[in-house]
């Protein structure tokens, strides 16, 4: 399969919610590598007390006519009209596209058995802030040293992590590749977690050491600096507005009737 370039004629469009959520690693894989991003967002609305969904559910069934299959995240290359869904098929798929993919056999199956590490943490950050607004305000430390306990998927990718050089702590053999995206997301909304509840003891400093250091590494990267400084990474909520953590862009739950401006950064990037 070919790879894109950064001269590669139009961009590669990620169509999500107007959330971080899946989304956020994507749009950050492809601006990394200097290739336009086409940023397609549909909104949660807030209408008289209610959740409104028409903004995806409008046009759901013309792209379900083009790919049965079709859900969010969805992608779409420049070099083709094919929308592609399945969230870690995304991933495979842009970073195939990008050279952010294993470049053989052993570092494909790394990139794979990760993405699929990771996605478990993901699954359980999910649950946990889609609970009530109670839940998430009395059970948040619990729920973070769990989510770092010695047998987590976080401390197998910290053992992971405490084998890499920590001049390049990329997680597949020294280069860039997809799990290095997904795996920043999850650690910046561990740390958003960490923040917005005050917590005094940094319990994932303490059970991942490695993991925090390449965090600010990652972050640090002259490639990375596109995406993080960007509104799609300081002024876009983690979840929709219905969950109990990370439905604002502070973190905090939503209130209703609250104004917000985050559904206008769609285009290109």
């Amino acid at each position: 399969m070919s790879s894109l370039s950064t001269t590669e004629i139009g961009p590669i469009t990620v169509a999500y919610w107007t959330i971080r959520g899946l989304a956020a690693p994507l749009r950050m894989m492809v601006m990394h590598c200097g290739i336009p991003l086409n940023n397609v967002m549909y909104d949660v609305g807030d209408v008289d007390g209610a959740w409104e969904f028409s903004s995806w559910r409008s046009v759901k069934s013309q792209l379900k006519e083009e790919n049965p299959l079709i859900n969010l995240p969805w992608v779409q290359m420049p070099d083709s009209s094919r929308k592609i869904t399945q969230s870690n098929v995304c991933f495979h798929h842009i970073a195939r596209k990008t050279g952010l993919w294993g470049r053989n056999e052993e570092d494909v199956i790394c990139c794979e058995e990760y993405l699929c590490e990771i996605m478990d943490i993901r699954n359980k950050v999910v649950s946990f802030s889609y609970s009530s607004v109670e839940n998430c305000a009395q059970n948040h430390v619990k729920f973070l040293t769990d989510l770092v306990d010695k047998n987590s998927a976080f401390a197998k990718m910290e053992l992971v992590m405490s084998k890499k050089d920590k001049a390049c702590m990329h997680l597949v053999n020294g280069y860039a590749t997809a799990p290095d995206f997904h795996l920043f997301e999850m650690i910046f909304q561990v740390k958003e977690i960490m923040r917005v509840y005050k917590m005094e003891s940094n319990v994932f400093q303490a059970a991942c050491p490695c993991l925090a250091e390449f965090y600010d590494w990652f972050a640090g990267l002259e490639q990375n600096k596109r995406y993080i400084e960007s509104r799609l990474h300081t002024d876009i909520p983690i979840n929709n507005k219905m969950a109990g953590f990370g439905a604002s862009p502070d973190g905090k739950p939503w209130t209703r009737g609250q104004s917000y401006d985050y559904h206008t950064l769609t285009g290109i990037f």
